[in-house]
């Protein structure tokens, strides 16, 4: 195949991905300068938990939720939402110190989309670094 048709299917595969990240702690969001000191201060007294996703290689605000069992609801609701239900959406989920709730979370999205099974992965160092120990991904292709 030629280099050139291999890029146009890159980026075309690229345009059909969704990713999805939630923060377990605004600790290294505002130790890397992604937050402020009023939004760290007042997110971590209310237990603010964000839903970040990736769009065009940025990170970007999804939505915001009180609360780690509430966010990875709103997480699983998002996905259910949005993934299509076959083998092609290529769904994977990934963590950094969260093996028990990453299982627990493929297991409910693999009972609900019936696509089985769902691999589970480790984040990779770069993303820890941003979004700290206790991070959750989700991942994803939508259909063309």
């Amino acid at each position: 195949m030629a280099p050139e048709i291999i890029v146009e299917e890159m980026k075309a595969l690229a345009q059909r991905e969704v990713v999805y990240f939630l923060v377990d702690t605004l600790e290294y969001l505002h130790k890397g300068g992604r937050i402020g000191n009023a939004a760290y201060l007042i997110g971590s007294v209310l237990q603010m938990k964000p839903i970040l996703g990736l769009e065009d290689g940025k990170i970007t605000a999804v939505e915001k939720q009180r609360t780690s069992v509430k966010a990875l609801n709103r997480l699983k609701e998002l996905v259910l939402n949005q993934c299509p239900t076959c083998n092609e959406s290529e769904i994977t989920v990934s963590h950094c110190g969260g093996q028990a709730r990453a299982e627990q979370l493929a297991k409910e999205l693999d009972q609900a989309l019936n696509i089985s099974p769902i691999p589970v992965y480790e984040v990779p160092p770069a993303i820890v670094v941003h979004g700290g120990p206790g991070i959750i991904e989700v991942s994803f292709f939508k259909q063309p």
